[in-house]
Parts: C-alpha cells; sequence; structure tokens
C-alpha cells in the first residue's frame, strides 16, 4: 500500500520524541482495523493519524513547530501505515533493493547501483520493529528461537530477516522489490551493469545452450 506522507526532513528527534513517537503510533495503529488500512484510504488514513498525533500532543502539553514537526508526523505515519523510516525507500520505483545492516547503516540499489542511504532507524529495537511488523501478520516470529526468517510484503517483495544470535551487530533486513518495469539489456548497459561484449558472450552462452551459474546477493 502507498503511504503519501508529508515531506521527509533530516531532522533527528530526541530521544523523548523518538520513545514518544513509537508509543503514539502503537497507540494509534491499535485504533484501525486490517480492513481500514488499504490505498484507496490512504490519504483518509493519513489525516486520521495526523489529527490523534496533535491530540494526542496537546493533551501531553508537547508543542513542536517547523521541521521537528514535520519529522515528527511524517515518521509517525510511516510507523502507523507503513514499514516505519524504510516506507518511502519501498515507494520509490528507482529502488529495487533496501538493506538494513542495523539502524544507522542502510543501503538500497537503484538502477542496479549499490549506495549508502541518508535513512536511519532509531536503534536496534526500532529495527526489530518493524521486522515484527513484516513477520507477524504472516504467523512468525523474529527471535532467539528463529533468528532466520523469510517473508513477502503485501506487494510480493521479497524479505530476509536477520536477529540475535545470528546479528551480531544488531538486527538486519533485505527487501528484495520486484520493478514495475522489467530491465532489459539496453538499459543494463546504459546503468554501467553489463558492458555490449559481455552482453552479446552472454547472448551466445544461451544460444548454444551452455550451462550458466548466477551467484551473489538477492538481485543476482
Amino acid at each position: 500500500m502507498a503511504v503519501a506522507t508529508l515531506d521527509r526532513t533530516a531532522t533527528i528527534l530526541s530521544a523523548d520524541l523518538q520513545q514518544l513517537q513509537l508509543f503514539l503510533a502503537d497507540r494509534i495503529q491499535a485504533s484501525f482495523t486490517k480492513a481500514q488500512i488499504t490505498p484507496e484510504r490512504t490519504q483518509e488514513n493519513i489525516r486520521r493519524v495526523q489529527e490523534r498525533g496533535q491530540t494526542a500532543l496537546s493533551h501531553k502539553g508537547v508543542t513542536l513547530a517547523g521541521e521537528e514537526r514535520q519529522a515528527f508526523m511524517s515518521g509517525l505515519i510511516d510507523e502507523v501505515l507503513g514499514f516505519g523510516p524504510i516506507e518511502h525507500l519501498l515507494q520509490d520505483d528507482s529502488v529495487t533493493e533496501v538493506m538494513v545492516n542495523g539502524p544507522r547503516q542502510i543501503y538500497v540499489e537503484r538502477n542496479g547501483k549499490t549506495v549508502l542511504d541518508a535513512t536511519t532507524f532509531f536503534d536496534d529495537d526500532h529495527v526489530q520493529r518493524i521486522i515484527n511488523k513484516i513477520v507477524e501478520p504472516l504467523g512468525r516470529s523474529a527471535d532467539r528461537k528463529s533468528p532466520l526468517v523469510d517473508a513477502r510484503l503485501p506487494d510480493g517483495s521479497r524479505v530476509n530477516a536477520v536477529v540475535g544470535p545470528c546479528a551480531i551487530d544488531g538486527p538486519s533486513i533485505t527487501i528484495r522489490k520486484f520493478p514495475k518495469e522489467r530491465l532489459g539489456v539496453a538499459d543494463l548497459i546504459r546503468f554501467g551493469s553489463t558492458t555490449e561484449d559481455m552482453a552479446s558472450f552472454l547472448e551466445a552462452c544461451v544460444v548454444v545452450m551452455l550451462n550458466i551459474v548466477v551467484s551473489g546477493g538477492t538481485g543476482s
């Protein structure tokens, strides 16, 4: 489901605001039924989260303005209606893979090239929270008894999550998205993923029906 969030900013929330955001996200999400969270009701749901979030802030005597309020509300919407900090990456059609190697190290694959993204989680618990949100609706768990979990997002994207004790440096997530448009040889050459000579060689291998071994990451 596409979640149309507010414009994202680089504002870093204080630890207290981070805790408050996740607390409110749990409270607000509990008020939604599964049937209410649909693409057709996205804008309505966003307004509902904003209104409830603002009401809760007022009751707690918390006043936010400018970029801080923008960051708080945008994050709150993504936590309730999406998959937290990586939601905007999942909605970005140019991103084909998201790799979370701990809360402060998130890589994305765009047009066949992997780059470090500026997106971050609050901490390890925040990463675990999103893993749980992905796997629990499927009747699975990610914990010490089941530290390696494979799952799928509602759109069919493949997910692999690793938690302790297998994940020494903290929980990790790899999400392989399915591009809406399949890439052709010309696209791979244009992106610099291959050359014309290499493409011709592979084509010849296919024509004469040679065995080909493909190895590497999920996107290979």
